[in-house]
């Protein structure tokens, strides 16, 4: 086999452990809710990693019964981490931040499932402090995410070249 021959099949060999690990997250999250896990990657291998917020039975079973049954012979293996949120409490955590965002300058949130955060991209140059004193302030009365604003392993804030500029600019440079 040619070594443009190997490639291929090693490709594609990735994009199916890949889908599978997809179609695995899918058959999960129809079965457990956003309340009983904390996300979901798929790592350097391929394979999905699954991470629960607690040590749950019913969670570790079914994953336990999918790797004995579907994987068996499989390197699609379900890995188990553990986190300290659930995704339900972080995408009510992103909710209460959106409409503040533009005035902490932020250029964006969202959720990091692999380091189950919140990822707040600023401006370069722009404060780390500034921007959570402002969060903080409009959502003070919500006492369960005011007091967490300055953990920094939750709310993860990265500098980011992005601008609506450089994105037109982008976007233009692909049209022409």
């Amino acid at each position: 086999m040619g070594v443009f021959a190997a490639d291929a099949v090693e490709k594609n060999s990735a994009i199916s452990r890949q889908s599978r690990a997809v179609e695995q997250l899918q058959a999960f999250r129809g079965r457990f809710n956003d309340e009983e896990y904390g996300g979901a990657y798929i790592d350097e291998n391929n394979q999905l990693v699954i991470k629960l917020v607690s040590d749950d039975d019913a969670q570790s079973a079914y994953i336990k019964r999918v790797n004995l049954t579907d994987n068996l012979f499989s390197k699609n293996k379900i890995k188990i981490e553990y986190a300290d949120y659930s995704m339900d409490y972080l995408k009510k955590i992103l909710d209460e931040l959106m409409p503040f965002l533009e005035e902490a300058d932020l250029m964006g949130a969202g959720i990091d499932m692999e380091h189950n955060c919140i990822i707040m991209d600023a401006s370069a140059g722009v404060d780390a402090d500034s921007i959570r004193k402002v969060l903080s302030d409009h959502i003070a009365e919500v006492p369960e995410i005011s007091q967490k604003i300055y953990d920094e392993d939750l709310f993860v804030i990265q500098e980011t070249e992005l601008s609506l500029q450089n994105t037109a600019d982008g976007i233009c440079g692909i049209l022409y």
